[in-house]
C-alpha cells in the first residue's frame, strides 16, 4: 500500500486538455478503464506508475497498443510519450511479462 501511495504522489500534475497534453486510456486485464492526461514530455514510466498506483493487482507488465500493434518494453520506459508516438492520445493495454 505504501509503495502504491508513493507512486501516486510521484506522478506529474494532470495538465488541462491542450496541445501539450497526452490523453491516456489504460485497459486493465479485468476490463477496468483508467483515464488521465499527462504532459507529452512525461516518460512512459509515469504511465506505469499511474497504473500501478491505481491497480493493486498490477505487477510486472508491459504496455501494448492495438493500433498500430506495438509492445512497449521496460527499456522504453524512459522515453517520453511524444517520442514513443503516443501523443496526443493513446489507448494502452497491460500485458503480463
Amino acid at each position: 500500500v505504501a509503495a502504491r501511495q508513493a507512486k501516486a504522489l510521484s506522478l506529474p500534475a494532470e495538465p488541462l486538455a491542450g496541445a501539450d497534453a497526452t490523453q491516456v486510456v489504460a485497459r486493465l486485464p479485468d476490463g477496468q478503464r483508467l483515464n488521465r492526461r499527462f504532459p507529452k514530455t512525461s516518460p512512459l514510466q509515469a504511465v506505469v506508475d499511474w497504473i500501478e498506483s491505481s491497480d493493486p493487482e498490477a505487477d510486472d507488465f508491459d504496455l501494448v497498443s492495438n493500433y498500430p500493434r506495438r509492445e512497449f518494453t521496460v527499456e522504453q520506459r524512459t522515453l517520453t510519450l511524444e517520442e514513443l508516438g503516443l501523443h496526443p492520445a493513446a489507448t494502452l493495454f497491460t500485458k503480463e511479462q
